[in-house]
């Protein structure tokens, strides 16, 4: 006679496991579209509408939801009895209509809010398609699974540790717009570079071809440049109540922009500012940057460039 096997031995674990649930995501829902004439609607109670306005606030684009009545009565903190009751006079007055039904505790039925009698379910899903994926959540829900089971990771990896190192990230540097706190900016600058520049040519020229009247031709265009500059300080005292007393700024302004120019550019400025609701900058150099900047724009827009 043969012996009877050994029984096995196993250990039963003191607590049962334990799982870790996933905890659901935020509600991102903060305004609900509904029809307008619901709201003017006599045939309505308060309920029904609270109810139509919540149902309104999970459609797609194409007014259509899958929203459970456990779900409406969970928020409005009611029975769904009392739920079913409301959606039947929603539905009675020609607000809602149930496309398809669902299976009863596993998929809830396709409701579709009526914005407009004249449009049709499949024009409204026709046109919200084109901007959502309108259909039915576990459809996407499956699709998506699909598509993270067919990537191979093995896969990416390689493809990963081919690439690595050939392509060098580039990351350009970050645009400072703001002023300066001090020195020039690059505008004001480049305008100093061509004027000095402008300066020593003219410098050159006088004294290549000096001649006896030089003195009192250079003696009245100082005159006539001191009377330029105090015009511009004028001008920027009355249209931003600036003083200016940088006197390399005044000589910008006077060799990039005429007299002329420059009183309509301060008050296109001054508007601009004004419309814009900016306060008027108190710094000397910003308002000259900004007078340059506008000249150029202007010019440009001139060219048709």
């Amino acid at each position: 006679m043969s012996a009877l096997p050994e029984p096995l031995l196993f250990r039963v674990p003191k607590a049962p496991p334990r799982l870790k649930l996933r905890e659901p995501d935020p509600d991102q829902r903060r305004a609900a579209v509904l029809p307008l004439r619901a709201v003017t609607d006599k045939n309505l109670t308060d309920v029904q509408l609270r109810v139509l306005a919540l149902i309104c606030s999970y459609t797609n684009r194409a007014g259509i939801t899958w929203v459970s009545t456990k779900k409406l009565a969970s928020d409005l903190q009611v029975s769904r009895q009392a739920i079913s009751k409301q959606l039947v006079g929603i539905k009675a007055a020609g607000y809602i209509e149930v496309i398809k039904r669902g299976f009863r505790g596993y998929r809830s039925d396709t409701i579709r809010v009526i914005f407009d009698a004249t449009i049709d379910t499949d024009t409204a899903i026709a046109v919200a398609g084109t901007i959502e994926d309108c259909r039915p959540p576990f459809m996407q829900e499956k699709q998506q699974k699909e598509m993270d089971e067919s990537i191979d990771p093995e896969g990416l990896a390689r493809i990963h540790d081919m690439i690595k190192g050939v392509f060098k990230t580039v990351t350009e540097p970050a645009k400072d717009y703001q002023m300066p706190k001090s020195g020039d900016t690059i505008t004001v600058a480049k305008m100093k570079r061509e004027i000095a520049a402008a300066k020593a040519r003219k410098q050159r020229h006088i004294d290549n071809h000096a001649v006896d009247n030089v003195e009192p031709h250079i003696d009245n265009h100082i005159d006539n440049q001191a009377v330029v500059t105090n015009e511009i300080r004028t001008l920027l005292k009355k249209v931003f109540n600036l003083k200016v007393t940088n006197n390399s700024l005044v000589l910008v302004l006077q060799q990039s922009i005429p007299l002329a120019e420059l009183t309509t550019l301060c008050k296109q400025l001054a508007d601009r500012y004004q419309a814009e609701g900016i306060a008027i900058p108190t710094s000397e150099e910003a308002v000259v940057d900004a007078l340059l900047t506008l000249s150029a724009d202007n010019l440009l827009r001139a060219n048709g460039v």
